[in-house]
């Protein structure tokens, strides 16, 4: 504990998933939360925690940055992920309004819990290739783990974007999936 304060604070997120995986209590967790979280990475915090599925450790301290104000990228990465991993209803809510997040991170963190909320994500910051990504690997997937078919959710986020917005992201859409071919060719 003294040793990651002191001299190796960017250590904390690794510390964190070795308690987490050492399944040391939460209360023990929580107290060395407190004492790394004004030196340690947020994003590293946040990645070790989320990879566990245990980001609600860091509720305390992410609701506590939002009441001071911080609109810093990696507490709202935070925020949303804590959203929409709680199941709270609000979390499609959130990836559409909060406008501090980082849509290609937390994206790509949601795509290994649910779909859908990555697919917002990714639509929302024009992250053309990380749709692509996701649609290949929705197809390389069992349809029994992933029910919902990516195109059905792609087409569903589209409609919801303006005729200009569509039009946009297609074109973007169009020219990966050309490079990819030629990639391929």
């Amino acid at each position: 504990n003294i040793y990651i304060q002191t001299y190796n604070t960017k250590m904390a997120g690794r510390v964190i998933g070795a308690l987490i995986d050492l399944k040391v209590s939460d209360d023990y967790i929580m107290k060395f939360l407190k004492s790394v979280q004004e030196t340690a990475s947020l994003d590293d915090l946040i990645f070790h925690t989320m990879k566990r599925k245990r980001i609600d450790l860091l509720e305390p301290i992410l609701y506590t940055r939002e009441l001071e104000g911080a609109n810093d990228t990696a507490t709202n990465n935070g925020i949303v992920l804590l959203a929409a991993i709680s199941n709270k209803e609000n979390a499609e809510k959130i990836l559409n309004e909060n406008q501090y997040y980082d849509h290609k991170f937390v994206g790509k963190m949601l795509a290994k819990v649910d779909h859908r909320l990555s697919l917002i994500a990714f639509v929302k910051g024009n992250c053309v290739n990380e749709i692509l990504e996701l649609k290949n690997e929705s197809e390389k997937e069992d349809k029994k783990d992933h029910p919902d078919d990516i195109d059905d959710l792609l087409s569903i986020e589209i409609n919801d974007q303006s005729k200009i917005e569509q039009d946009i992201l297609q074109y973007f859409i169009s020219i990966a999936e050309n490079e990819k071919l030629s990639d391929s060719q």
